[in-house]
Protein backbone atom coordinates (compact mmCIF):
# COMPACT_ATOMS: atom_id res chain seq x y z
CA UNK A 1 0.00 0.00 0.00
CA UNK A 2 2.90 2.25 0.48
CA UNK A 3 3.83 2.09 -3.05
CA UNK A 4 0.56 3.15 -4.09
CA UNK A 5 0.34 6.07 -1.83
CA UNK A 6 4.21 6.81 -3.23
CA UNK A 7 3.15 7.11 -6.20
CA UNK A 8 0.42 9.01 -6.23
CA UNK A 9 2.37 11.59 -4.28
CA UNK A 10 5.03 11.13 -6.93
CA UNK A 11 2.34 11.33 -9.81
CA UNK A 12 0.98 14.48 -8.09
CA UNK A 13 4.21 16.19 -7.71
CA UNK A 14 4.68 15.18 -11.23
CA UNK A 15 1.45 16.51 -12.62
CA UNK A 16 2.18 20.02 -10.75
CA UNK A 17 5.12 20.72 -11.99
CA UNK A 18 4.14 20.06 -15.49
CA UNK A 19 1.17 22.26 -15.02
CA UNK A 20 3.87 25.06 -13.47
CA UNK A 21 6.34 24.59 -16.77
CA UNK A 22 3.65 24.95 -18.96
CA UNK A 23 2.09 28.40 -17.11
CA UNK A 24 5.70 29.54 -17.41
CA UNK A 25 5.98 29.27 -21.40
CA UNK A 26 2.27 30.46 -22.05
CA UNK A 27 3.38 33.89 -20.29
CA UNK A 28 6.75 34.03 -22.20
CA UNK A 29 4.40 33.47 -25.12
CA UNK A 30 2.46 36.27 -24.51
CA UNK A 31 5.05 38.78 -24.05
CA UNK A 32 5.97 40.73 -27.35
CA UNK A 33 8.54 42.20 -28.70
CA UNK A 34 8.10 46.34 -29.96
CA UNK A 35 6.22 49.21 -29.01
CA UNK A 36 3.25 51.26 -28.92
CA UNK A 37 2.27 55.06 -28.56
CA UNK A 38 -0.39 57.65 -29.49
CA UNK A 39 -0.39 60.18 -32.09
CA UNK A 40 -1.40 63.83 -31.80
CA UNK A 41 -1.78 67.30 -33.28
CA UNK A 42 0.58 69.62 -32.50
CA UNK A 43 -1.82 72.50 -31.83
CA UNK A 44 -5.29 71.02 -30.62
CA UNK A 45 -3.46 67.52 -28.78
CA UNK A 46 -6.08 65.62 -29.97
CA UNK A 47 -5.45 61.91 -31.22
CA UNK A 48 -5.01 61.61 -34.91
CA UNK A 49 -6.83 58.28 -36.37
CA UNK A 50 -5.56 56.74 -39.46
CA UNK A 51 -1.56 57.94 -39.38
CA UNK A 52 0.81 55.60 -40.84
CA UNK A 53 3.06 53.78 -38.38
CA UNK A 54 6.34 51.97 -40.40
CA UNK A 55 9.83 50.64 -39.22
CA UNK A 56 12.34 51.54 -42.31
CA UNK A 57 14.01 48.50 -43.82
CA UNK A 58 10.78 46.50 -43.17
CA UNK A 59 7.29 45.47 -44.03
CA UNK A 60 5.69 45.98 -40.38
CA UNK A 61 3.17 48.87 -40.50
CA UNK A 62 0.21 50.03 -38.24
CA UNK A 63 -2.56 52.47 -38.68
CA UNK A 64 -3.55 54.87 -35.46
CA UNK A 65 -6.74 53.75 -34.38
CA UNK A 66 -9.77 56.13 -33.42
CA UNK A 67 -7.67 57.06 -30.06
CA UNK A 68 -4.76 57.75 -32.43
CA UNK A 69 -2.53 54.69 -30.85
CA UNK A 70 -1.02 52.09 -32.42
CA UNK A 71 1.25 48.79 -31.85
CA UNK A 72 3.72 46.92 -33.10
CA UNK A 73 3.60 43.25 -31.38
CA UNK A 74 6.33 41.53 -33.42
CA UNK A 75 9.60 43.63 -34.11
CA UNK A 76 12.98 42.32 -34.07
CA UNK A 77 15.06 43.22 -30.84
CA UNK A 78 17.86 46.19 -31.30
CA UNK A 79 17.73 49.81 -32.68
CA UNK A 80 14.72 50.72 -34.41
CA UNK A 81 13.77 53.59 -36.93
CA UNK A 82 9.80 54.44 -36.83
CA UNK A 83 8.89 56.66 -39.19
CA UNK A 84 5.23 58.37 -38.67
CA UNK A 85 3.78 60.09 -41.33
CA UNK A 86 0.03 61.79 -42.08
CA UNK A 87 -1.53 64.05 -45.38
CA UNK A 88 -1.03 67.48 -44.04
CA UNK A 89 1.58 66.80 -41.38
CA UNK A 90 5.50 66.76 -40.88
CA UNK A 91 7.01 63.25 -40.91
CA UNK A 92 8.45 62.21 -37.42
CA UNK A 93 11.92 59.96 -37.93
CA UNK A 94 12.22 58.08 -34.40
CA UNK A 95 15.04 55.57 -33.09
CA UNK A 96 13.79 53.18 -30.77
CA UNK A 97 15.95 50.76 -29.02
CA UNK A 98 13.64 47.49 -29.03
CA UNK A 99 13.93 45.14 -26.13
CA UNK A 100 13.66 41.40 -26.22
CA UNK A 101 10.32 40.52 -24.37
CA UNK A 102 9.48 43.75 -23.96
CA UNK A 103 6.95 46.44 -25.44
CA UNK A 104 8.13 49.75 -24.52
CA UNK A 105 5.36 52.39 -24.62
CA UNK A 106 6.48 55.59 -26.78
CA UNK A 107 3.73 58.04 -25.06
CA UNK A 108 2.58 60.98 -27.06
CA UNK A 109 4.19 61.24 -30.22
CA UNK A 110 3.30 65.04 -31.83
CA UNK A 111 2.98 65.89 -35.50
CA UNK A 112 3.14 69.18 -36.70
CA UNK A 113 1.19 70.56 -39.65
CA UNK A 114 3.17 70.90 -42.51
CA UNK A 115 2.54 74.89 -43.95
CA UNK A 116 4.66 74.13 -46.62
CA UNK A 117 2.17 71.52 -48.08
CA UNK A 118 -0.60 74.61 -47.64
CA UNK A 119 1.89 77.51 -49.03
CA UNK A 120 2.11 75.55 -52.37
CA UNK A 121 -1.49 75.22 -53.11
CA UNK A 122 -1.55 78.71 -52.54
CA UNK A 123 1.09 80.38 -55.00
CA UNK A 124 -0.43 82.33 -58.10
CA UNK A 125 1.78 82.23 -61.37
CA UNK A 126 0.91 84.93 -63.56
CA UNK A 127 2.40 84.51 -67.12
CA UNK A 128 3.40 87.17 -69.55
CA UNK A 129 0.09 85.94 -71.62
CA UNK A 130 -2.12 87.16 -68.79
CA UNK A 131 -0.60 90.75 -68.14
CA UNK A 132 -1.24 91.78 -71.78
CA UNK A 133 -1.69 95.75 -72.54
CA UNK A 134 -5.35 94.97 -73.77
CA UNK A 135 -7.92 96.30 -70.89
CA UNK A 136 -9.46 92.97 -70.76
CA UNK A 137 -6.44 90.74 -70.06
CA UNK A 138 -5.54 93.57 -67.59
CA UNK A 139 -9.33 93.53 -66.34
CA UNK A 140 -9.73 90.12 -65.58
CA UNK A 141 -6.46 89.44 -64.52
CA UNK A 142 -7.02 92.20 -61.68
CA UNK A 143 -10.38 90.16 -60.65
CA UNK A 144 -8.58 87.10 -60.76
CA UNK A 145 -6.39 89.00 -58.03
CA UNK A 146 -8.89 90.38 -56.36
CA UNK A 147 -11.11 86.80 -56.12
CA UNK A 148 -7.81 85.05 -54.76
CA UNK A 149 -7.02 87.85 -51.66
CA UNK A 150 -10.41 87.47 -50.61
CA UNK A 151 -10.70 83.44 -50.70
CA UNK A 152 -7.34 83.71 -48.75
CA UNK A 153 -8.69 86.07 -46.35
CA UNK A 154 -11.42 83.54 -46.02
CA UNK A 155 -9.56 80.53 -45.41
CA UNK A 156 -6.96 82.63 -42.88
CA UNK A 157 -10.16 83.87 -41.08
CA UNK A 158 -11.10 80.19 -40.61
CA UNK A 159 -8.16 78.79 -40.38
CA UNK A 160 -7.24 81.29 -37.18
CA UNK A 161 -11.05 80.90 -35.96
CA UNK A 162 -10.31 84.91 -35.40
CA UNK A 163 -12.70 86.03 -37.74
CA UNK A 164 -13.47 89.45 -36.25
Amino acid sequence: MTTNKSNFTYMKKLVISILFVLQVCFAFAQTGTGFSGKVVDSKTQKPLQNVVASIQNSNLTEITDAEGKFVFKSVPSGTQLLVVKSDGYKDQLLSIDVEQGKILDLGVVVLEEDVTEEQQLSLVTITDNDLGDDNSGSESTSGLLQALGTFTSIKRCFSTSSCL
